[in-house]
């Protein structure tokens, strides 16, 4: 069976990209990656995510052994998409330190890793200490539920990118777990994925236990949560993909429909910002969560 990924993996084809990955049934599966001439976290995220899930399942997995663009394919390479899927290429460069710049496609599989990649992620972002141990609260969160209630057996796939020259950054954490509807169907009434989607995005719900984290509350549920109101606040663009439903909100408003005809196994959280007001929007929403937590008691640790 051929998947092909045609020319861009953006956020404008995520859910294009999840339909058609999630298609990809049969025990020999190729990955047309050739024709492609712009990729970002959001794609590389969800189909490293595929692609594990895949060979997880015994399925033999190929891939396109060179991209067209040279400047897509240097990336790729860069960015650690050979790598996380176990293909060795010859690499006509040298490599930098991505550190603010970019964070390479990582497999996200335990506490330790989760801290490490929030805190990665979050220096993309912001150099002031402070801001960098909000957003990097905000991300562990979202990532720690891929690893902790996801179900998905390799974990979640991050990835990161800040493109300096049009003053806008990304960041995506997807897994191909159970998703949100069967997750939180054992404590709610949820019917269809994009209810659970929506409920997903409200205080408190995808929290768990204080004990995964020890004696804090790092992982309340606040996560989704804060990163919708900061993405409103800032003019950049969400975008949340579980089952058949995707959630997108952007400068026109948000819209959840049940728009794949084939459902994507567990949850991607893609998240855009641009870089004028980042700081201040993120300030505003850590400060309404501080002030909610004075009147209902709510231990936010960001160390």
């Amino acid at each position: 069976m051929e998947i092909p990924l045609g020319q861009r993996l953006d956020m404008g084809s995520l859910a294009k990209l999840a339909n058609s990955l999630a298609s990809g049934y049969s025990r020999s599966v190729f990955i047309d990656t050739s024709q492609l001439i712009w990729v970002e976290p959001c794609g590389i995220a969800t189909l490293l995510a595929h692609v594990k899930r895949m060979k997880a399942a015994g399925m033999h997995v190929a891939v396109s052994e060179n991209v067209f663009n040279l400047d897509v394919e240097r990336y790729l390479q860069r960015i650690n998409f050979y790598k996380t899927i176990e293909i060795e290429k010859d690499e006509q460069f040298s490599r930098k330190d991505s550190s603010g710049r970019f964070v390479e496609a990582d497999i996200v599989n335990s506490v330790t890793s989760t801290d490490t990649a929030a805190d990665k992620i979050a220096e993309i972002f912001f150099k002031d200490a402070e801001l960098k141990n909000y957003m990097s609260y905000m991300i562990r969160e979202i990532v720690a539920n891929g690893v902790m209630h996801s179900g998905c057996l390799f974990g979640a796939v991050v990835c990161a990118q800040y493109w300096p020259q049009v003053g806008r950054a990304q960041f995506c954490v997807a897994d191909c777990g159970v998703g949100f509807k069967q997750h939180l169907s054992s404590r709610y009434n949820v019917r269809t994925d994009a209810e659970a989607i929506l409920l997903a995005l409200e205080k408190g719900v995808t929290g768990v236990l204080p004990t995964v984290y020890g004696n804090t509350y790092n992982n309340v549920g606040y996560g989704l949560y804060i990163t919708k109101g900061l993405v409103a606040r800032n003019g950049g663009v969400l975008k949340i993909i579980s089952g058949e439903a995707v959630f997108t909100l952007e400068k026109n408003g948000e819209r959840i429909e049940d728009g794949l005809s084939r459902p994507w196994p567990g949850v991607i959280v893609s998240v855009e910002l641009v870089n004028n007001n980042i700081g201040r929007c993120l300030q505003e929403c850590m400060a309404d969560i501080l002030r909610e937590s004075e009147n209902k008691p709510v231990a936010l640790s960001f160390d």
